[in-house]
C-alpha cells in the first residue's frame, strides 16, 4: 500500500509538471494530446528524475516508449481531471492534489546546494554526522570519591594498557575485554559498543575516542564518572569527503523543506482565514472496531 502511495503522488507531481509545461511553445514534442504537447524537454526531465527507482532502467526505445505512454496517461488523466469538477472539490483528491503541487513547486523553486554550503552544513553538524566504531575496557573504582580507590582503579587501567601495546590485536582486546572490564553489557563481547557519534558518549570518552588517528589505535587511560577506560578503535567514518553526497543530500532536503514553509506561511498570510474553534469542540471522534480474531 505504501509503494501504491508513492508512486500515486509521484503521478501526481508529474501531471503537474506536464501542466505547468504544457503550452509550451517548443516545436520539439515527442507526443501530442488533444490540445496539449508533451516536449522532449519535459519527456527527459521525467525520465531522467525516476532512473533511481528499482526497475526503472531505459536502455531501449522500447524501454522509453512506455515511460512516453504512461506520460501520455497521466495527461490524458490530467485533462479529465480538469473536466470533472465533482471529483476535483473532494477531500481525498483535494489532499493529493496540494502533496502533488507543493511537491512540483520544491522541484521546481530549490536550487541544489554548492559545495560550500555542504561544507559549512558538515562543520556545523560533524559531531552528529562523523562516527567511530570502537570497544572498551572499564576499570571501577570500589568505591566513588575516594582518592585510594581511584588510585587503584587507574593503576589497573594503565597495567592493561601497558599490556596491550605490547600486544595489540584485536583478538587480545578481546581476551583482556572478557577478563577484566566490569562494563557488563559488552565485556562478553569484547568491549565492543558499535558505531556512536560525538553526542552519545560521555564527553570525555568521545573527545578521546575521536582522536585515535588510525583504525587499530588505542587511546589512553580516560577518566569518566563510570571509570577509567581504554579505547580501541576499530573503524571511523570521518572527514567532509566521506559525507560530501550524503550532507548533499539531507542539505537539499533541509533546503525543500525550508522552501515549503516559506511558500506555505506566504499563503496564509496573504489568505483570508478564519477558525470556529466552538465547532472543533464538537468533533466526535469516533473508535475504529477491533477485527475480530
Amino acid at each position: 500500500m505504501r509503494r501504491f502511495r508513492i508512486q500515486y503522488y509521484f503521478c501526481l507531481g508529474c501531471l503537474f509538471l506536464a501542466a505547468c509545461g504544457g503550452s509550451s511553445s517548443s516545436s520539439s514534442w515527442v507526443a501530442k494530446v488533444n490540445d496539449a504537447s508533451i516536449t522532449l524537454d519535459q519527456f527527459e526531465k521525467a525520465i531522467n528524475a525516476t532512473t533511481h527507482l528499482p526497475g526503472r532502467k531505459f536502455t531501449s526505445a522500447e524501454k522509453k516508449t512506455q515511460f512516453l505512454n504512461e506520460m501520455i496517461r497521466e495527461e490524458l488523466l490530467f485533462q479529465e481531471a480538469l473536466k470533472n469538477k465533482r471529483l476535483l472539490k473532494s477531500e481525498s483528491v483535494k489532499r493529493a492534489l496540494a502533496k502533488a503541487f507543493l511537491q512540483a513547486y520544491m522541484q521546481e523553486h530549490a536550487t541544489p546546494p554548492s559545495d560550500e554550503e555542504c561544507k559549512a552544513y558538515f562543520e556545523g553538524h560533524r559531531h552528529q554526522i562523523e562516527e567511530v566504531h570502537a570497544a572498551h575496557i572499564l576499570i571501577k573504582p570500589e568505591k566513588k570519591n575516594d582518592e585510594a580507590s581511584l588510585e587503584k582503579a587507574r593503576k589497573k587501567a594503565e597495567d592493561i594498557l601497558s599490556q596491550l601495546k605490547k600486544k595489540n590485536s584485536p583478538e587480545y582486546f578481546k581476551e583482556l575485554a572478557k577478563k577484566y572490564s566490569q562494563d557488563l553489557a559488552n565485556a562478553q563481547t569484547g568491549g565492543d559498543l558499535g558505531w556512536f557519534n560525538r553526542t552519545r558518549m560521555v564527553r570525555p570518552f568521545s573527545e578521546a575516542a575521536f582522536a585515535i588517528p588510525e583504525k587499530g589505535g588505542l587511546s589512553g587511560v580516560v577518566e569518566t564518572q563510570f571509570g577509567f577506560h581504554i579505547i580501541r578503535l576499530i573503524d571511523a567514518k570521518r572527514g567532509f569527503a566521506y559525507f560530501k553526497e550524503e550532507v548533499k543530500s539531507r542539505l537539499g532536503f533541509k533546503k525543500q523543506r525550508d522552501l515549503a514553509q516559506q511558500f506555505l506561511q506566504r499563503l496564509e498570510n496573504e489568505a483570508s482565514i478564519e477558525i470556529d474553534h466552538d465547532q472543533i469542540q464538537k468533533v466526535q471522534i469516533r473508535k475504529k472496531a477491533l477485527p475480530s480474531s
